[in-house]
């Protein structure tokens, strides 16, 4: 399960990386495209915020939007306010939205009117980053008129356009989120692959399971003639005898067959005499073709196959056997 996790994480990560790279590959490309085709900054539109008409001595914001490409950003500005009104304190630049090589700015500037009746159209200009070519783009914009108000009702506290009211005139930063919403869809969409999942249980094979599965894969490479038959009697004694050791808890790693069955067969042992003999018949068996260099005869190592997968059945514990048994 583990590796299996591990395996679909970096997969994940990889196909993360292989998009940022693409994103990253994509927005460069766009970005000399821009740059090559020097496109001229745009006039959006402009707002007096809050209203157009205002009362005498109230600070209200004029709020211009302009498009510009990637490749030029507003860095300075000049205004003049026309004549009944003056300006309070320096323009400052928010980027509100970003697009396919575009950028959106609002250019807020404020304002104050110390005379009533309409305020004419102040002036406005801005100038850009240079271009590849070294020149600054410089874009003349109005400041809008608007009408100051005889004032009526005297208080002593302004009235200052407020955050929302600015914000209404803006559009989404919906650009800024793109890449992040992007990895974070491709993480939750593997989260979701691997937890929809059951949690498999990891379980310990007992001493039983681990020999039946050793003698099929022993028996099927036997079969398929990709191991001799006296090697094959040799790894089919070796198992039943680790098998033994593991099911009655024997500790015998440097003891003779002579005496490793002399074990096998006293008053505790729990071998049936069948088993007993079958054994050591074919301990005894592998011994001799060990050293005295016999034949090994394949009927015999096909049988031997058999039946010691017989003895692992027989010795296998009572609730063990009910639940193969069940599953059969």
């Amino acid at each position: 399960m583990i590796r299996k996790f591990l395996k679909i994480l970096s997969i994940t990560i990889a196909a993360i990386i292989l998009l940022l790279c693409f994103l990253g590959a994509a927005i460069y490309i766009k970005y000399r495209t821009v740059t090559n085709a020097n496109a001229p900054v745009q006039f959006v539109k402009s707002a007096i915020i809050p209203s157009d008409e205002t009362p005498l001595g109230e600070v209200v914001q004029a709020v211009i939007t302009i498009k510009s490409p990637w490749n030029k950003t507003p860095i300075t500005s000049e205004a003049k306010s026309a004549n009944g009104s003056q300006l309070i304190g320096k323009a400052q630049f928010v980027k509100v939205n970003n697009s396919w090589g575009f950028c959106t700015w609002n250019i807020i500037q404020k304002l104050q009117s110390y005379t009533v009746g309409i305020i004419p159209e102040g002036e406005f200009h801005v100038s850009f980053s240079p271009d590849k070519d070294g020149k600054k783009d410089i874009l003349d914009l109005k400041i809008p008129e608007f009408t100051s108000l005889e004032i009526k009702n005297v208080t002593d506290k302004p009235i200052v356009a407020s955050k929302e009211e600015i914000k209404s005139i803006t559009q989404s930063k919906a650009f800024y989120y793109v890449c992040s919403g992007i990895v974070l869809l491709i993480i939750i969409v593997v989260l979701w692959f691997i937890f929809r999942k059951k949690k498999a249980q990891i379980r310990i094979l007992t001493p039983w399971e681990r020999a039946i599965l050793a003698l099929n894969e022993l028996k099927i490479e036997f079969l398929r003639g990709e191991i001799t038959p006296i090697k094959c009697l040799f790894k089919l004694t070796d198992a039943v005898r680790f098998y033994l050791e593991e099911r009655f808890d024997i500790h015998a790693p440097k003891q003779t067959t002579e005496e490793f069955m002399t074990g096998m067969e006293n008053s505790s042992s729990p071998l049936t005499n069948q088993d007993r003999n079958f054994l050591r018949e074919f301990m005894l068996s592998a011994d001799m073709i060990k050293f005295a260099k016999y034949d090994a005869d394949m009927s015999m190592i096909e049988t031997s196959i058999e039946r010691a997968l017989l003895l692992i059945a027989e010795t296998t514990p009572v609730q063990d056997a009910n639940k193969v048994e069940a599953k059969e």
